[in-house]
């Protein structure tokens, strides 16, 4: 039996998508120090490298077909008795699951940790519904931070960055990466890095673009 402290972590896993990074690259370096379980979005059941250390449930099945684990939350909470559930999500999301457990939680029976992105200015919806309840809010940006406070979080806000993985982005030499990309030497070069989806808002980089351009017929 492990003596570990237990977290139930709720987040998208084996999959293309920047929360399955975030998940991937934080319980793999959390496991000596906690007994982790892994409620997976986005993963169906199929073997993966991460079985091997971590005890690991769909999120969905075929009878609870909701894709965040809004309906085995509670099911997998009551079985494997965490000290503490994480979930990483957008607030509306984590308060879905929040709303299944709560009950739980105000009993004592767990700790409970959100880690939520921020996209925009001024949300007028879901921040306080449940947050200033919970054992911890953490975010990725001081902007974020801010955000939540001014919707009314009377609590503090942690922020964590997301990390840079140095083994795959590091510094390298610009003329010659120009060179390979056949790019000139002394052109100046707009990069969005993003998955192209509504929330990334591509279309605001494409707009500012567009306006720079304006008298600059070589670009």
């Amino acid at each position: 039996m492990s003596k570990k402290p237990k977290i139930l972590w709720s987040g998208d896993i084996v999959a293309r998508t920047g929360f399955a990074r975030v998940t991937e690259n934080l319980i793999t370096r959390l496991k000596d120090r906690y007994e982790i379980v892994i409620l997976g979005n986005n993963w169906w059941g199929d073997a993966n490298e991460f079985q091997s250390e971590f005890k690991m449930y769909p999120s969905s099945n075929r009878f609870q077909t909701e894709p965040f684990g809004v309906q085995r939350i509670r099911e997998v909470a009551e079985k494997e008795q965490p000290d503490l559930i994480f979930v990483n999500n957008d607030a509306w999301i984590v308060n879905q699951i929040y709303s299944k457990i709560k009950d739980y939680h105000d009993a004592g029976k767990f700790k409970f940790v959100a880690y939520m992105p921020m996209d925009s200015y001024g949300w007028t919806g879901c921040l306080t519904d449940y947050a200033n309840s919970w054992d911890g809010i953490v975010v990725y940006t001081e902007f974020g931070a801010h955000e939540f406070h001014s919707a009314g979080i009377a609590k503090p806000v942690t922020v964590i960055p997301h990390g840079v993985t140095d083994g795959q982005f590091f510094p390298m030499d610009t003329v010659e990466c120009r060179k390979k990309l056949n790019l000139a030497e002394e052109g100046f070069i707009v990069f969005n890095g993003n998955r192209n989806q509504a929330r990334k808002r591509i279309d605001i980089t494409i707009d500012a673009f567009a306006e720079f351009a304006i008298g600059r017929p070589d670009t």
